[in-house]
């Protein structure tokens, strides 16, 4: 997961997507759909949803092994109220051999 060449030291995408679901674990897991379906992988969608207690957060994954940009819609079990602020920690790379 992370590359050393004589020159420099840096971390492949993997490293990062690692990186992010151990840094936002959250205390307690949030069922995640979309059309009543769990995201397990189906159109090369992968998720998951978390809260945070002591943050106070909603935290959701989502990884996207398709090739193209998809849009879905996410039901999230039990959590009606959501704040409307929020951010997006997003990975890209367009070569998927990477």
């Amino acid at each position: 997961m992370i590359w050393v060449d004589n020159l420099k030291v840096y971390g492949t995408p993997d490293y990062y997507v690692q990186k992010l679901f151990s840094t936002n674990k959250g205390t307690d897991v949030v069922a995640i759909t979309s059309d009543a379906k769990n995201i397990t992988g189906q159109d090369g969608l992968y998720a998951s949803a978390v809260t945070d207690k002591t943050t106070n957060e909603l935290i959701v994954k989502i990884a996207n092994t398709a090739n193209q940009t998809q849009t879905i819609d996410l039901a999230l079990d039990g959590k009606k109220k959501i704040k409307s602020k929020g951010f997006i920690d997003e990975l890209e790379n367009s070569n998927l051999n990477r």
